[in-house]
């Protein structure tokens, strides 16, 4: 047996062919790892999964294989059970490898085996049975909405309140109401990501529990869940599962518009993207006596074109949280604890002219641009000295946008080194271990734990113990800013907490937000909505930068 350690010393080059270039260029600035073999072989064990992602990967295999003595290789042929020839080296270069060698890898490298997690295999269908409380302020939204549906069936409106407020809690005791109503009909719950479709079922059936009148059934449709029939209940489905179900099946939507009263968009300012747009006029064509209904913190989008589409697609309607005695439901929200009241701490960076993104202001930065800023070694430092002084603090759960991919990793593994527990969360990710980090993210614990992240947590990712956002990926989007934003303001009332911090690491030669966004006032007059009650709303993020 050779420790993958003592392979590693033998190594003088290949650095960036072994652990990639993005984890070399931003290593070998520090002289205390470079200059320090056992300091660099802890950052790359670190960086490569303890050794893991270097036996997966065949071309950095074939680098720890060509270091390997001839006895060496002749041993670990023989512990796979291959018969070594007169060049063993090149045996073990060119031989396949699955799991039961694999294990015989790892365990002849003194490498930890990395086991597959198990993900909880859920139904495609289940039946619920009958406990669910509402605040007043949460009433009089399902009030105004129930008022606007039984006026006239055909109708659409938005449901417009900030994030951490309880919007999918409205929604699931709405189309309760709605089902309880009627003698037997479906509802289609939308959303775009498999997170959010997962917190809508969960919702509903805390909802149907309390308040329902009878056995219905929910269907998910989304990730690995196939289609059923039903025509009493609740689907909830992905838009990109729908979208594929409706393309390989062209007569899906004109069948299945004229079963469906009800559809609920979740995040519904995606909901004028081309291909989503298109399903939802079909289904209109197909039942024009369909409800639609939007839900939503920011309903709008970066684009004004789009906005404007979005207000016409829902008729203009829009129902606004307002309580009556506060001239800010904000400030409502503030004093009962429904939201965390935050503080906001901005550090400004400049970043290196390269970076610098001409042209139309309205639109967000490219990847191109958030690349280049996550290679930016000097930036990627100044985050992890932020974070060190947020945990310092005494933060115990802090999520953490990045601008990159490759950010998001060297900052993980950079605080690792720190002794802060650091967990990361990319689309690289497999579904099992993101499933794995999340549930330890949630899991009571005095040890601080930072999820870094880059373009994954900003909806469908409810922790209410967060207590601080650290955002490090400048965006000129007022919608991408709010959803970060919200991931830390979950209130005591609500499970969270009665502070937070959002530290904003700020560009200043990039234009964006390097203040408090206007996120709910922000859409009350714009874009032709009408609301649906005398608006006195004041701007959800309008405080002085602390």
């Amino acid at each position: 047996m050779v420790g993958i350690e003592k392979v590693l010393k033998r190594f003088n080059s290949n650095w960036p062919e072994l652990i990639g270039l993005p984890a070399w260029n931003a290593i070998r600035y520090r002289e205390e790892y470079v200059d320090n073999s056992d300091k660099l072989i802890e950052y790359i064990l670190l960086v490569t999964d303890s050794g893991n992602d270097i036996l997966k990967d065949k071309n950095k295999r074939r680098l720890i294989f060509q270091k390997l003595s001839e006895d060496e290789a002749i041993d670990l042929l023989l512990r796979m059970g291959i018969e070594p020839g007169d060049y063993p080296i090149k045996q073990l270069v060119e031989i396949s490898i699955n799991e039961k060698r694999e294990r015989t890898l790892c365990s002849f490298f003194n490498i930890p085996f990395r086991e597959k997690e198990k993900v909880t295999i859920t139904p495609d269908m289940e039946i619920i049975e009958s406990e669910y409380s509402l605040h007043d302020y949460q009433k009089r939204i399902i009030l105004k909405a129930m008022e606007l549906y039984r006026k006239d069936n055909s109708t659409r409106f938005m449901i417009h309140m900030p994030t951490g407020s309880g919007k999918t809690r409205v929604a699931m005791s709405l189309l309760s109401r709605i089902l309880m109503e009627s003698e037997k009909t479906t509802i289609l719950w939308l959303a775009y990501s498999e997170e959010l479709c997962e917190q809508a079922v969960s919702e509903f059936k805390k909802s149907w529990a309390a308040l329902g009148d009878r056995e219905v059934n929910i269907l998910r449709f989304y990730g690995n869940h196939d289609y059923h029939d039903i025509d009493d209940g609740l689907i909830v489905a992905g838009l990109s599962k729908l979208w594929a179900k409706a393309s390989s099946e062209k007569t899906f939507i004109s069948r299945k518009s004229k079963d469906i009263s009800v559809v609920i968009f979740d995040e519904a300012h995606q909901s004028v993207a081309p291909t989503y747009l298109k399903m939802l006029e079909e289904i209109s064509l197909f039942n024009s006596n369909c409800c639609f209904v939007g839900l939503s913190a920011t309903p709008g989008r970066t684009n004004e074109s789009e906005s404007q589409m979005l207000s016409k697609f829902f008729d203009r309607n829009k129902i606004t949280l307002q309580v009556d005695g506060y001239d800010s439901p904000i400030e409502y929200l503030y004093e009962y604890g429904f939201l965390s009241k935050p503080t906001f701490i901005t550090y400004k960076y400049e970043s290196n002219k390269e970076v610098i993104e001409s042209g139309d202001l309205l639109l967000d930065y490219s990847e191109t641009v958030l690349k280049l800023l996550g290679e930016d070694y000097r930036r990627n430092y100044s985050i992890i000295d932020r974070t060190k002084e947020c945990i310092e603090k005494g933060h115990k759960k802090v999520v953490l946008f990045a601008p990159s991919v490759d950010s998001a990793e060297y900052i993980s593994a950079m605080l690792n080194l720190e002794d802060i527990r650091s967990e990361v969360i990319t689309s690289k990710t497999p579904s099992d271990v993101r499933q794995k980090t999340l549930n330890d993210f949630r899991k009571e614990s005095k040890e601080a734990m930072v999820l870094c992240n880059y373009g994954i947590l900003t909806t469908g990712f409810d922790v209410p113990k967060i207590t601080a956002a650290i955002i490090a990926r400048p965006t000129k989007s007022l919608v991408l800013y709010s959803q970060m934003i919200g991931r830390a303001l979950r209130g005591s009332a609500m499970g969270g907490t009665d502070t937070a911090d959002i530290l904003v690491i700020v560009d200043i030669n990039l234009p964006g937000y390097d203040s408090l966004i206007e996120s709910f006032n922000q859409w009350s007059g714009a874009y032709g909505w009408k609301n649906q009650r005398n608006d006195k709303i004041q701007s959800f993020w309008r405080q002085k930068i602390c």
